[in-house]
Parts: C-alpha cells; sequence; structure tokens
C-alpha cells in the first residue's frame, strides 16, 4: 500500500526499500498500473490470497 503513495510523491515508478528489522532486507519495488511488482532476496515465510470487497462498508 506504500508504493503507490511514495510513487506519487517521489515521481517515480521504481522504489527501493530497506527492512529495518532483524531479518533485514531489501525490496525492489515497481509499481505496474494499479499492481506492485516485488522482488528481493526472500526466505519464503507464508503464502497467502487477499480479497478485498472495494463496496462493502464496514
Amino acid at each position: 500500500m506504500i508504493v503507490p503513495y511514495w510513487a506519487e510523491k517521489l515521481k517515480k515508478n521504481e522504489i527501493e526499500a530497506y527492512q529495518a528489522s532483524e531479518r533485514t532486507g531489501t525490496l525492489y519495488c515497481k509499481l505496474c498500473g494499479n499492481r506492485v511488482k516485488i522482488t528481493g532476496k526472500v526466505a519464503l515465510y507464508s503464502v497467502a490470497e487477499i480479497l478485498v470487497d472495494a463496496f462493502h462498508n464496514i
């Protein structure tokens, strides 16, 4: 969610992000329309699918 925000602010489509935690890492993010492609060296922790209902009011 943060990539589109910073892409607009910085006027860039590609952003490099640093994960500042015990398991550090670098993420290479590219804004492609309404999607974000993320690459980098990883250790798979989890696989999930997120469904968003944009027309549902909570």
